[in-house]
């Protein structure tokens, strides 16, 4: 008998030691919690929507992202095992997710697994190449008077107000590591700079013989002479805060050529614009007293249904083609096909099936949700009833993008721009590879790691169908902060921005992530997020976080 529990042993070990993933998903007793998040390994069958996922087309959006995750040893072994995939069917993807990761149910530090799914995308705007008419509002690249002081050097340094510093190629150095001959020291205002960046690096700029926090958007907009170089001129400030906000836009000109930007940086002021109203109450653009939307803005959306089916046909300008739809006089891109597949392949997914209601909850009703403050950075305040929301998306798309507009008025931060010069289709991401519409989202990456396949959920309205599909991890934003918080990138031009504008659903995540690899870091080093309030981070990150 003692020799049969002997070699059930030594079995049970054999096993154990050939599937490591599954020893160390089995070890794990209960959720894995970290000071940000706690995450739970669940199994497949349960993973909702998983069985009738595209895997192959999940699968090709993971191998365009081992171009930048093959150099991080985290992710070389399984980007070596996708690149064998190339071609792989449905099946054959499945079965690499599932022997590859484990999937893990994300929750925030209370054990909520509700959070909040939004939605951005790639406007298009109306520009010049030099300033003239109405065309006064400058879309600028980094200034060179835009410094960078490393976060931790100010994390060093509590209980001091000043800090001797010198300047050498816009880094802000301590000059106790040294001051060259003739070099000009400076005190560095440690009470001017905000708190907690996201990537580290503090913005800073000269006053004087002090460096202090970077120009905020207000003082920005109100500069007599340009602050730096000028890539384009648009003719509306509110729809240049949209595209600061998506992180990326095109700029087309009277000639029909355009210019396509990237986020290049920003001016380090935190994103701290109130969420969009959380009731139909409020007066909706164009009606009611309420003020329309510009052109400009209208136009990143496509054309108003209502207006375009009352008012006559608005006169030809040097922005209209036959080729483009005309809105109040203001040219905009005809619907992208890629876009539309995307949203018809949305939503159209099937409805859950019965016996699965308890699997999405239903969205908050306006009495349990109150509007999101200016400081709130969770972003999860202010979720919307379908409901309330759900009367006309485009009309939806119209108020949510008339109170993005007057948010510019409250938010400090500024986006700076870079001309792309590569052929992708997709804007570029954080993670440094371009943006698929339907397949990426942004994070929080002290949370969910970039370059994560991570599994949504999303309540998409009482009439609706969930969205239930496997993105990648390949951005962040200023406002996407928290555990269960994603941004879903819906493509370029109107049909995407009416999407995008649109979306805000309660959110369900779960990240895939190697197998072992969670539990071997609970023993393990943990990492912080730098900044006053660190962040315990999910996995170590050159940008994000460190040992």
């Amino acid at each position: 008998c003692l020799a049969m529990m002997l070699s059930a042993l030594v079995s049970a070990a054999s096993i154990l030691v050939l599937l490591p993933g599954v020893a160390s998903t089995a070890a794990a007793a209960g959720p894995i919690a970290t000071r940000a998040a706690s995450f739970e390994a669940i199994g497949w069958s349960t993973l909702p929507g998983w069985e009738g996922e595209s895997h192959a087309e999940a699968l090709r959006a993971f191998r365009e992202a081992c171009v930048r995750l093959q150099s991080r040893a985290l992710w070389q072994p399984i980007c070596a095992d996708a690149a064998g995939h190339s071609g792989a069917n449905g099946a054959v993807a499945r079965r690499f997710f599932e022997s590859r990761f484990t999937a893990y149910r994300v929750a925030d530090r209370t054990a909520s697994v509700d959070g909040l799914l939004t939605g951005y995308f790639e406007p298009i705007l109306v520009g010049r190449r030099e300033r003239g008419g109405r065309f006064v509002h400058p879309v600028y690249a980094t200034p060179p008077s835009l410094l960078y002081l490393d976060a931790r050097v100010v994390a060093a340094t509590t209980g001091v107000r000043t800090l001797n510093a010198v300047v050498r190629d816009r880094q802000v150095i301590p000059a106790s590591e040294g001051v060259r001959p003739g070099e000009p020291i400076y005190q560095v205002a440690l009470e001017t700079l905000e708190a907690e960046p996201l990537d580290r690096r503090y913005r800073l700029r000269r006053d004087g013989s002090r460096l202090v926090g970077y120009y905020d958007r207000s003082q920005i907009e109100s500069v007599s002479q340009p602050l730096g170089p000028v890539l384009a001129w648009v003719d509306d400030a509110d729809a240049l805060y949209v595209m600061q906000v998506q992180g990326s836009g095109r700029i087309r000109f009277p000639d029909r050529k355009e210019i396509r930007l990237a986020y290049a940086d920003q001016n380090g002021a935190p994103f701290t614009p109130r969420g969009p109203p959380t009731t139909r109450t409020r007066s909706i653009p164009g009606e009611g007293g309420g003020e329309p939307l510009s052109d400009s803005l209208q136009a990143l959306i496509g054309p108003d249904p209502e207006s375009a089916e009352t008012a006559p046909p608005p006169p030809a300008t040097e922005a209209s083609t036959a080729s483009g739809h005309r809105t109040r006089g203001i040219a905009t891109q005809p619907r992208d096909p890629a876009v539309e597949r995307v949203i018809r392949d949305l939503l159209e997914t099937p409805r859950l099936a019965k016996g699965d209601g308890d699997r999405v909850r239903p969205a908050p009703s306006a009495a349990a949700v109150s509007p999101a403050s200016a400081n709130d950075r969770s972003g999860t305040a202010g979720a919307l009833s379908s409901i309330e929301r759900r009367t006309s998306n485009t009309r939806y798309a119209a108020i949510a993008l008339a109170h993005l507009a007057r948010a510019r008025k409250l938010d400090r931060s500024y986006v700076f721009f870079r001309v792309r010069t590569d052929s992708a289709e997709g804007p570029p991401g954080a993670l440094g590879v371009p943006l698929t519409a339907g397949r990426s989202i942004a994070v929080d990456p002290r949370v969910t790691p970039l370059g994560a396949p991570v599994f949504i959920e999303a309540a998409r309205g009482a009439d609706e169908a969930p969205l239930r599909r496997l993105v990648m991890a390949q951005d962040t934003g200023g406002a996407i902060r928290g555990a269960v918080r994603a941004d879903f990138f819906w493509g370029s031009g109107p049909a995407a921005g009416a999407q995008a504008l649109q979306t805000r659903d309660l959110l369900a995540m779960w990240v895939l992530l190697p197998k072992g690899f969670l539990e071997s870091r609970v023993s393990a080093t943990r990492t912080r997020s730098i900044g006053p309030r660190n962040v315990e981070c999910t996995a170590p990150d050159s940008d994000y976080c460190d040992d």
